[in-house]
């Protein structure tokens, strides 16, 4: 494992996914349409939801490998940091 394998990919997933969650965010700050802010305003709720579960699994799976040390261990260490 590196950077390269690691972190630069998932630097570039979180850029990429920027880009797409403004597209989603900007119609809500701007349209006209109540109807239209309302969907984008929803879109973004569902982009928000669907990010927390990816990182949810992402920290669940990858860091305590990462760190080298058991799922548990890492867990303890997370609900102290909370």
């Amino acid at each position: 494992m590196s950077y390269e394998t690691v972190i630069a990919p998932l630097a570039n997933l979180e850029a990429e996914e920027f880009a797409v969650v403004q597209g989603c965010v900007f119609p809500s700050l701007v349209a006209v349409s109540k109807d239209v802010r309302n969907a984008s305003a929803e879109a973004e709720k569902k982009i928000d939801a669907h990010n927390i579960k990816c990182r949810f699994v992402f920290y669940r799976t990858h860091i305590p490998f990462l760190l080298g040390c058991s799922f548990k261990t890492h867990q303890k260490k997370i609900l102290r940091q909370i």
